[in-house]
């Protein structure tokens, strides 16, 4: 090869990184927006295109401060958690909390 065909190559290799690097910075920003939550009073809304699901929490929020395990009769003796969780769209969700 000559000189003018390896500078080529130089060229496309350093092209090629920098699209590489581009692309990698790009999929990390589009994942961290889409997972990232933001809490905004006690409505929070989580959409993905035509997938929209909102989470309405009444009451107060799940604390654990100096939080241990116990029985389940203990625990529903407790003040309970109350939520909704409403589907907006079309789109069949499952939902395991």
């Amino acid at each position: 090869m000559n000189e003018v065909e390896q500078k080529k190559i130089k060229k496309l290799i350093v092209v090629s990184c920098m699209v590489l690097v581009l692309c990698l910075v790009a999929v990390i920003g589009t994942t961290y927006a889409i997972f990232s939550r933001r809490e905004e009073g006690e409505t929070q809304a989580l959409v993905f295109g035509n997938f929209n699901v909102t989470f309405n929490q009444t009451g107060n929020s799940i604390r654990l401060d100096n939080a241990y395990p116990v029985s389940d009769t203990i625990g529903q003796q407790n003040e309970p958690l109350s939520f909704t969780i409403q589907n907006n769209s079309g789109t069949t969700a499952k939902y395991q909390l």
